[in-house]
């Protein structure tokens, strides 16, 4: 990653993150740990740091300290949103709850701002390593004042009309979104891959032939199903590779992920597809913490969701070292599944029902 790159995000991310005291879980590992970090630095706004996340903790910290912002992995605030705020710890302060790394249901941003209070915004943003930072701008402000007119005047309420908004272009990059089937170039509210071009974009991978991460014209291919609206705000639908499809009809997996992480005995879940005749036949892989049967789980799912969407494969209890990690602590679910379906853990639920 050239200096380039971290400049110039930097300077981007500081036009519209003059938060005065904010709170981070992101690992330095992630990029949003390292280029938050630097803002606060470049802006001369102040950083809570803490040491490992808890619930119980993070909810002291915003009240005592006074926090505007916190920035919470997924797997955090699904945490977060477990525990929820049984002692009514007030954050009078906090205005923003930022998930970075990974996106959850509309459901779950709305119960997590429950927490604390109705006025507080959860946003998903989105960023990637190969472009150093964020690829939109996530200025609330500027992204209704936009679509309102300029005398608009910032309502909470009111930006939860696009609450999954991922933001809106920013200068320096190019955006479309592409068919990956035919190639053709989608228009507003058509799905397809997401393809950035920016003079800071990386090059490559270290001492890899990244060739087939670029089109023909230069794009990164950043592997992740997106659409604009006609407002041009961008939305992430899921990892190109990670939807299910069953009887011709995609299936978001972190819609029923996220299902499965309401129940107090779920540590880990995570959502495959077994091919079938019909397709990708839903199957969820579960670490559990507390006793809980697959029955349980898939009532929990099924009575939720429309039958398109139902879990028919059952659930796969695991322990949590089976389960394939990223570096940055993400699931791999594509070794997960192909794990899967080279039978091992077809063996291990074997052997786990017996």
């Amino acid at each position: 990653m050239h200096h380039f790159g971290v400049l110039t995000q930097l300077r981007n991310m500081s036009k519209v993150n003059q938060i005065p005291l904010g709170v981070i879980y992101s690992p330095l590992a992630w990029v949003s740990g390292q280029i938050i970090a630097l803002v606060h630095m470049a802006t001369g706004t102040a950083r809570l740091v803490c040491s490992t996340f808890t619930p119980e903790k993070t909810l002291r910290y915003l009240n005592k300290y006074a926090v505007i912002s916190v920035s919470l992995p997924p797997q955090d605030a699904m945490l977060m949103l477990k525990h929820g705020n049984p002692e009514k710890i007030e954050s009078p302060y906090l205005r923003m709850v930022i998930i970075a790394g990974g996106k959850i249901s509309l459901e779950n941003m709305r119960a997590v701002s429950r927490i604390f209070s109705n006025t507080v915004l959860v946003v998903c943003p989105y960023g990637q390593s190969e472009i150093y930072g964020p690829a939109f701008s996530f200025d609330p402000q500027e992204l209704l004042s936009e679509i309102y007119g300029p005398a608009f005047s910032f309502d909470p309420q009111l930006f939860m009309l696009k609450p999954t908004c991922v933001g809106k272009p920013i200068e320096g990059f190019f955006y479309k979104i592409v068919d990956p089937a035919t190639d053709k170039i989608c228009g507003p509210n058509e799905s397809g891959e997401l393809c950035i071009k920016s003079r800071f974009c990386m090059s490559g991978y270290y001492k890899l032939d990244s060739s087939d991460r670029f089109d023909s014209d230069g794009f990164l291919k950043t592997g992740d199903v997106a659409y604009y609206d006609e407002d041009h705000c961008f939305y992430i639908v899921e990892r190109l590779g990670e939807r299910l499809k069953y009887k011709s009809q995609w299936i978001p997996p972190v819609l029923l992920e996220g299902i499965l992480y309401e129940h107090p005995a779920v540590k880990v879940a995570c959502i495959i597809g077994i091919i079938s005749a019909d397709g990708d036949t839903v199957t969820a892989v579960v670490v559990k913490k507390a006793e809980v049967s697959e029955a349980e789980l898939v009532k929990l799912v099924n009575d939720r969701v429309d039958d398109i969407k139902k879990i028919r494969g059952g659930v796969i209890f695991v322990e949590d070292s089976i389960i394939p990690y990223t570096f940055s602590g993400k699931i791999r679910r594509f070794l997960l599944k192909k794990n899967f379906r080279g039978g091992f853990y077809y063996t291990l639920y074997i052997l786990w029902k017996d």
